[in-house]
This record gives C-alpha cells, structure tokens and sequence, in this order.
C-alpha cells in the first residue's frame, strides 16, 4: 500500500461516486456496471482501511463481508 490515507479516500469516494451512477443507470438484477465496480469498491476500501491504520494506527468501524462465506 503506497497511497496516503488521502489519496486512498479520495479514490474510495470516486468510486462510490461511479456505483451509485452506475446504480442509478442499471437495468435491474446482475447489471454488469454495477458488478463490476463491487470488487473495485471493495479494493478501495481495504487500500483506505490499510492506509488509515499504517498513517494513524485507527480502524473503520465495520468491515466487508464476504457474500461466499
């Protein structure tokens, strides 16, 4: 993880930005825009998770759960 705690919520927030764009565009059920920025969304909140604790030794308080588990 090379990003800043800035530079990582930054990226979060774009793509949170692009998903609910996508959402809002999506023809329904299995809309592939929309699953294909989960993984993306998913990267970019650990990269932010990562990066907020090696900065500043904090958490966020929940995680991502795994749908397959």
């Amino acid at each position: 993880m090379s990003h800043s705690a800035e530079q990582a919520l930054d990226a979060l927030v774009t793509l949170l930005r692009e998903h609910l764009s996508a959402v809002r565009e999506s023809r329904g059920d299995g809309d592939f825009a929309v699953e294909a920025l989960y993984d993306k969304l998913t990267d970019a909140y650990d990269d932010y998770a990562e990066a907020l604790d090696d900065e500043f030794g904090e958490s966020l308080p929940f995680d991502v759960v795994d749908d397959e588990d």
